[in-house]
């Protein structure tokens, strides 16, 4: 297919998406992305190029004008701006709900530390003693007999610690 001299306003933005393109290094970008990049119908690219081949052949034979070249740069930066915009959104969202979640673990924690006073503030009830250990020991450090109820089969048993312990 010949390239038409009185070229359309979709084949500049062919031409000016495939330069685009080109200049950021994607060398084998897709009809599809030229055609997004470019907004323009893939039936339109197909009427006005056909293929690839004829597309870069219509890039080398025209030159780049100076208008085209702020143009793609324009396009380039307003994609990164609202990607930058968009990115800068999602940032301001969730330290908004991290924002909210510490003041809710905050507001927790003062409840938790209010109702630790109130704890502190009541009197307690004093702490039962521990009942006292009798030992088996008469006076005068020697062993007193465990009386009649005692399983001992008549022996006497000695005190742990005392003189007769073994």
């Amino acid at each position: 297919m010949e390239f038409d001299v009185g070229r359309s306003e979709a084949v500049d933005r062919l031409i000016s998406a495939g330069r685009a393109l080109l200049n950021r290094g994607d060398t084998k970008f897709t009809v599809m992305r030229l055609c997004a990049e470019a907004r323009v119908n893939v039936e339109e690219f197909r009427r006005a190029f056909g293929n690839k081949s004829a597309l870069f052949k219509a890039m080398l034979e025209t030159q780049e004008t100076e208008t085209e070249r702020p143009l793609i740069e324009d396009i380039w930066v307003a994609r990164r701006l609202r990607n930058f915009e968009h990115g800068l959104k999602m940032f301001e969202e969730r330290t908004e709900k991290a924002r909210h979640n510490h003041a809710l673990a905050i507001a927790r924690l003062e409840e938790k530390l209010v109702s630790i006073g109130r704890q502190i503030r009541e009197p307690t009830r004093a702490p039962v003693a521990a009942p006292k250990i009798q030992h088996h020991r008469a006076r005068r450090g020697r062993l007193r007999s465990p009386g009649p109820n005692a399983r001992t089969n008549g022996r006497r048993t000695p005190c742990p610690g005392g003189p007769h312990w073994g």
